[in-house]
Order: C-alpha cells, then structure tokens, then sequence
C-alpha cells in the first residue's frame, strides 16, 4: 500500500496515513480520496 502511495508522492502517502489515523482503521478499504489540494509550484 505504501509503495502504491509513494507513486503519487511521499506527501500524499503521509496525507492518507493521517486521514487513515483519524478515522480509527474502522474505514480502511472504504477510504476515497475525493480531492487533492494544493499550490502551485511557483507561487
């Protein structure tokens, strides 16, 4: 699962694993992610 996260970034990989955190586990495989938020590069 990491590996598979760390294709979109470590930052986003740290993002899932904090939401994850948040919900308790209880929603794991339930998980979305709607969105990705961000600013742009030069900014």
């Amino acid at each position: 699962m990491a590996d598979t996260l760390k294709l979109f970034g470590q930052g986003t990989k740290v993002c899932v694993e904090i939401a994850v955190m948040a919900t308790h586990q209880t929603g794991f495989f339930d998980l979305k992610i709607r969105e990705i938020i961000c600013k742009p590069r030069d900014f």
